[in-house]
Formats: C-alpha cells, sequence, structure tokens
C-alpha cells in the first residue's frame, strides 16, 4: 500500500495493492501483467497507520 501511494500517488485499500505485490514478487505469472488497484474503501486514519513507517533505534 505504502509502495503504490509513494510510487502512484494513489491510495489503494490492501486489496487493491495485492495485485501490484503479486506482480512485483514474481508470483504473477510470466510476460506482461496487469494489476486492477481499487481504492477508496479504507479509511484514511487507517491507510496513514498501517503504511506509517517506524523507526528502530
Amino acid at each position: 500500500m505504502r509502495l503504490v501511494a509513494e510510487k502512484t500517488r494513489v491510495i489503494a485499500e490492501g486489496a487493491g495493492a495485492l495485485a501490484v505485490a503479486a506482480a512485483i514478487s514474481g508470483k504473477a505469472g510470466q510476460g506482461p501483467v496487469v494489476a486492477i488497484v481499487s481504492g477508496g474503501n479504507i479509511d484514511l486514519k487507517k491507510f496513514c497507520e498501517l503504511v506509517a513507517v517506524t523507526a528502530t533505534p
């Protein structure tokens, strides 16, 4: 979800970002891959919690 937001400026819900994750990991198959990214069905506060980067000391 964070990668999609950073690279495309699209706020995608978890299920929408899953297709991108499969494509990036190579688990979506060989050749060209089309990912349908959905969004808008996630609370903005929850999105921020899920994509927050926590610093480790």
